[in-house]
């Protein structure tokens, strides 16, 4: 996920202190994986990265009234103003928008494992679970949990930048491999999906607080 779309989820309801440290304790995050061993050099991108982002906001929440018609007040405080644009992708298949727009970025918060997860992508042994999404300027946001990686972490996904990515297999006689759609899944709870290490996650992220 490029830069601004990695930090834009992680600046919404915080304060510029807590998404600068947020930033710095992330694993993902672009300027962690830069080969800099000054801390101070980071912290210094850290911050010039949440300022941006929260210009950005800030230049989105300005716009004229008539363009936040119809968002509610948490939408409108904590959300970019949603842009439909004319978008390709083999992802985001018209059956898959459609299923996706009853459930918008945030429209799933708080019910934690009875959340419904529309869809399932995966690559090998890396799996998406995807509970929400919508179309963000010429990108498709998702939203959901990602398994199979170094670590299970809910996180927002760029569709354009999944639709991209390639392993070649082709050592192993499976060529050139994309990240696909499970298309024999079919929508359930996060509680109900039959994947031990999704439930293992979500076991210890709820039940044990």
């Amino acid at each position: 996920m490029s830069a601004f779309k990695h930090i834009r989820c992680r600046v919404r309801g915080k304060f510029f202190s807590e998404v600068i440290l947020d930033l710095s304790n992330c694993k993902t995050c672009l300027v962690n994986n830069l080969p800099l061993s000054d801390r101070h050099l980071k912290s210094i991108l850290h911050a010039i990265l949440a300022l941006f982002a929260f210009s950005k906001l800030l230049m989105q929440k300005n716009l004229p009234d008539t363009q936040l018609k119809g968002c509610n007040k948490r939408e409108i405080n904590n959300s970019d103003i949603m842009t439909v644009t004319k978008f390709n992708n083999r992802l985001v298949t018209p059956e898959l928008r459609e299923a996706l727009s009853d459930y918008p970025l945030y429209s799933q918060d708080a019910k934690g494992k009875d959340a419904l997860c529309i869809a399932v992508f995966h690559l090998g042994n890396i799996r998406w679970y995807i509970m929400e999404g919508q179309p963000e300027g010429d990108d498709f946001t998702l939203y959901g949990i990602v398994v199979g990686l170094h670590e299970t972490e809910y996180g927002y996904m760029s569709a354009s930048e999944m639709a991209d990515v390639t392993y070649d297999a082709s050592k192993y006689g499976l060529g050139l491999l994309k990240i696909e759609q499970d298309m024999s899944f079919k929508s359930c709870a996060l509680r109900e999906v039959k994947d031990k290490e999704l439930q293992s996650f979500l076991s210890r992220l709820y039940d044990e607080n």
